[in-house]
């Protein structure tokens, strides 16, 4: 059986089979306007309403998201860390974000992040982010997360993420006028008068200036328009020139033309705008008198002037306007997993526009949910794209999805379920709406139990393609209505023809390409993460590195330099070792691998490098000198350095696993041990973030095997009787055989697709003897059965795996046998196990598969971490399974809500959860080796809420070292995780 699947393969297949039609998918719809051909999309050229050249394609909407979309949002390194306190919070976070703000960027523009450790932070007032490189990061967007209660009672914008001016400033000096005669939709050069004034690279103003006939072909005088409240500056960079012909980076998504006003070029500024900004994991939470009050956080997260920014994994709730809007030259910012829900307000215009564009271009939404919103993925006045929304979900909806008023142009609704979707003329609507947008693609979108409006304004077009609902409306371009069109996703084949596969797979989750996304979001709701984050990495950079130099040079600090030197030498002054610090409380969850990173900056050719445990933490890179390094401890590991640029890996999993039960502090020492290596590895202070020393920590998930068959065998005159429905394992030593006993364990390992870190056999004690000593031995012939098997027949055995004391009554026999299972998972699947007694006459009954309680089973409990590729998502898709998806509104329950108070804790802890129907529910507490101390619950409860109380002590009635534990509450469908701190 093949267990192991290289991501780009899984990618490939997955690509294969939902981008791209198979033979069986062959009649699936395409459009004729922009479809597959060879593996990459063909456009055919078309033209505008009431017009008869055929020269505007679809454009191109993959430049939008962050960076020009296709690339995944980076991991900005932690500079200050919060926990909350009683009252208000706000004048500390705000110094936190200030004094981040006053750092020098490195070498990619990123200053570090704030870090809000989980908890609930009174918040009374706005935080603003003002510089480029700044991140304001929670530890979760549940309400066992990062919550922010917004106290203020008066309307305001909770996060305001904003640079300074506005507009785009035209160098009039510049200016020339677009001399195409029509310069259609879709494409990226044009002719001026001169382009000698203009160079590649040049930000520039694409200037469309409409004149009265086209205010008047519209007819959108009666409505207030005018020509000159329509110019719209369309914001691009020149990537080519050719005599008078300009190529700029962006299509066209408008058209200039003469019989209009056409339009003018001009070179352009912004200044003032920042980028490289974050808003992450967290919940913002308002204050609301009412479900009508509007003294309370209108907008939970706005960008102001910003590109090239994020906010991710944010959920507002109990706002009145909008989770995230973008205003004032905002561009190139990706908005994904963000969830607005319970909006406070008044039900009417102006209010509850869940996701909102006022301003800008190039912005991505994805992977968003929102409820009981009104304009739920929305744009504003005059916004010139292209802009995105992708793979959202919007419930209870109020109003309409689409471009609200007017005149947006350059919109892709991508894969979005909602109620009403429209695009159309609003006629007097507001103040005059007008025409609400155009040449805004409707692409697989669904409307439940809604129709969809497709209307194309005179000299535009806007297109409704695959889409499905109860009513289709409007004259404008319809193509397979209530039929799904190839691709799924037209955003994603776009940026895979435009940059790769890589690409798409730096932004996706697998469920977006196998169109399993919709009924996840439903799911999801915004609580909690939307990806399940105990498969993730988490990277700890160093808080504390320094290196010493020996001989004349033994007094000296060296805690500033951008690098970490080694060196061993028979000279003294040569001598050179390194010293690293890092903070563990940031991990929550079970560990299964650590690395320590160092990444090279400058060598000689391959030394060898040992890293030391260093027990004391109290050194500061501040002060630390050859004179006063703390002492070394164990070996850790070495090995090679590699080459410039590459990194420097040893595993530390053990020592970190056992650092998280102390202080959550680990010091390392890394020394040279070939004579005259030289090598420098980049330090917290280098200038390029992506050179400062990590640990990486993958987590680990844990789950349990029950045996397929287990039977014990008895010898002499038993010998060729079964005991394969006895609720007992029986195991004895003997002189006389018909006394001996045996036992044989099966276990089917084909279900496991990650990497096995621990393997624990466990084993329920019904009756024994004291203490006798039983041994564990490899079967290699899975052949036998529990309802056949002798002593007779018995398979032989062969190494042995270890050997345990057998416990008390009631307790768990256990021995570790990660290594024997790790070799059956590159074999057949199947493991098979014998035990046996050593001690003469020692008898001990385990209970079997048959025994009348299904907890006190034998089991196998395995510790795994992820594969190469965090998430691996079946590549099976079809016309049938889409349009399952399609027609799925079924929502299942949600996580149970779990937290234990007090944490930490001395003597007890009160352990709350609450379940929104009655199932089965199992309670556990686990160590940070993944090891199960205790079980405090396995039962069926009610709806409704339960405590149970764990007063630190493991199944044996033992006290259990201080530390951190987990708690894992597991239901028929889920789990949730929670930490909790043991006190001496």
């Amino acid at each position: 059986m093949i267990r192991l699947i290289a991501f780009s393969f899984a990618l490939f297949v997955i690509f294969c089979s939902c981008l791209e039609p198979s033979n069986s998918l062959s009649a699936q719809s395409t459009s004729s306007l922009v479809y597959m051909n060879g593996g990459s999309l063909t456009y055919a050229p078309f033209a505008m309403k009431d017009q008869t050249n055929a020269v505007n394609v679809i454009p191109d909407f993959s430049h939008a998201g962050y960076k020009k979309g296709g690339v995944p949002l980076p991991d900005v390194p932690v500079q200050f860390t919060l926990t909350p306190t009683a009252g208000d919070n706000r004048a500390a976070i705000q110094a936190a974000i200030d004094q981040v703000e006053a750092m020098t960027p490195d070498a990619n523009g990123f200053r570090g992040a704030v870090l809000l450790k989980k908890g609930i932070y009174e918040v009374n007032g706005s935080l603003t982010i003002e510089a480029s490189g700044v991140v304001l990061r929670g530890e979760g967007q549940g309400d066992n997360g990062t919550v922010l209660n917004a106290s203020l009672a008066q309307k305001h914008d909770f996060i305001l993420v904003q640079g300074t001016g506005s507009g785009i400033n035209e160098d009039t000096l510049t200016t020339v006028d677009i001399t195409t005669a029509y310069v259609p939709v879709g494409t990226t050069n044009f002719n001026v008068s001169s382009a000698s004034g203009f160079t590649v690279g040049d930000l520039v103003s694409v200037k469309r200036t409409p004149n009265q006939t086209w205010i008047d072909a519209l007819a959108m005088g009666q409505y207030g328009w005018t020509p000159s409240g329509y110019v719209v500056k369309n914001e691009r960079t020149i990537t080519a020139i050719n005599g008078n012909t300009i190529t700029v980076d962006l299509p066209i998504v408008d058209v200039i033309e003469d019989q209009y006003g056409g339009g003018t070029l001009s070179k352009a500024s912004v200044p003032g705008r920042i980028s490289n900004c974050g808003v992450e994991n967290l919940r913002i939470k308002s204050y609301y008198a009412s479900d009508t009050d509007e003294n309370h956080v209108w907008i939970a997260v706005k960008l102001i002037r910003t590109t090239d920014s994020w906010v991710k994994g944010v959920t507002a709730q109990y706002c009145g306007y909008s989770c995230v809007s973008i205003h004032s030259e905002s561009n190139f910012n990706t908005i994904e997993e963000c969830a607005m829900k319970d909006q406070k307000s008044q039900i009417t215009g102006g209010r509850r526009y869940s996701f909102n564009i006022t301003d800008g271009l190039g912005n991505l939404f994805q992977r968003c949910y929102t409820s009981d919103g009104r304009h739920d993925f929305v744009t504003g006045s005059r916004v010139a794209g292209p802009n995105v929304f992708l793979d959202s979900y919007a419930t209870n909806t109020y109003s309409d999805v689409g471009p609200h008023h007017r005149w947006a142009t350059g919109l892709l609704f991508d894969n979005v379920r909602a109620g009403q979707i429209r695009v159309q003329n609003r006629g007097a609507s507001g103040t005059g709406h007008g025409w609400a947008g155009a040449q805004t693609m409707f692409w697989n979108l669904k409307s439940y139990k809604s129709d969809i409006k497709v209307a194309s304004p005179k000299g535009a077009r806007n297109w409704g393609i695959g889409c499905e609902g109860s009513t289709q409306n409007g004259d404008g371009f319809w193509e397979h209505w209530n039929s799904p069109v190839l691709p799924r996703s037209l955003y994603l084949q776009q940026l895979e023809d435009r940059l790769g596969t890589t690409a798409v797979a730096n932004i996706t989750i697998p469920e977006q390409l196998t169109g399993d996304i919709y009924s996840m979001l439903a799911d999801w709701a915004g609580d909690g993460p939307l990806v399940d984050t105990s498969t993730n990495k988490l990277r700890i950079v160093a808080t504390e590195d320094a290196f010493v130099r020996g001989g004349t040079y033994a007094g000296d600090n060296y805690g500033q330099s951008s690098t970490l030197t080694v060196k061993v030498n028979s000279n003294a002054d040569y001598i050179r070792e390194s010293f690293l610090k890092f903070d563990l409380s940031a991990i929550n969850q079970v560990v299964g691998k650590a690395t320590l990173r160092l990444r090279v900056t400058n060598d000689d050719a391959g030394p060898t490098h040992v890293v030391r445990f260093v027990s004391d933490d109290s050194w500061s890179e501040s002060t630390i000198t050859w004179n006063n390094k703390p002492s070394t401890g164990a070996s850790l590991g070495s090995a090679v350095s590699p080459p410039i640029g590459e990194w420097f890996e040893i595993d530390i999993t053990s020592q970190v696993q056992t650092e998280l039960a102390g202080d959550d502090l680990i010091s390392l020492n890394i020394h040279e041990i070939t004579n005259n290596q030289f090598v420098q590895y980049g330090s917290t202070e280098h200038a390029d973030s992506t050179y400062w020393p990590e640990i990486e920590i993958i987590y680990a998930n844990i789950s349990e095997l029950t045996t397929t068959d287990d039977a014990f065998v008895r010898g002499g005159t038993y010998a060729g009787d079964n005991y394969g429905t006895n609720s007992s394992l029986v195991v004895k030593g003997h002189n006389t055989d018909s006394y001996r006993r045996e036992s044989y364990l099966k276990f089917d390992l084909s279900g496991i697709t990650e990497t096995v870190t621990n393997a624990t056999l466990r084993l329920k004690v019904n009756n024994d003897d004291a203490g006798p000593t039983h041994a564990l031995r490899f079967v290699s012939d899975d052949s036998w059965s529990e309802s056949t098997i002798t002593w007779n027949n018995k398979p032989a055995t062969g190494t042995s795996l270890g050997s345990a004391t057998s416990p008390a009554i009631g307790e768990w026999f256990e021995v570790d046998i990660t290594a024997q299972v790790q070799t059956e998972l590159s074999g057949d699947g199947v493991i098979s196990l014998n035990l046996h007694e050593t001690s003469n006459n020692n008898y001990v009954s385990y209970h079997s598969n048959n025994a009348a309680d299904s907890d006190n089973f034998p089991r196998l409990v395995l510790t795994t971490i992820p594969q190469a590729a965090n998430r691996i998502a079946s590549a099976e898709s079809s016309e049938t399974a889409l349009r399952d998806v399609l027609k799925n509104e079924d929502r299942p329950e949600k996580s149970p809500i779990l937290y234990s108070y007090p944490n930490p804790f001395q003597h007890l802890t009160n352990i709350v959860f609450t379940l929104e129907d009655p199932e089965p529910v199992n309670l556990l507490v686990y160590d940070l080796r993944g090891r199960l101390v205790n079980t405090l619950l396995s039962e069926s409860l009610a709806a409704g809420s339960h405590r149970v109380n764990w007063n630190g002590t493991d199944s044996r009635g033992r006290r259990s070292p201080a530390g951190i534990y987990l708690l894992r509450l597991k239901t028929a469908n889920r789990q949730v995780v929670e930490k909790v701190m043991l006190l001496e």
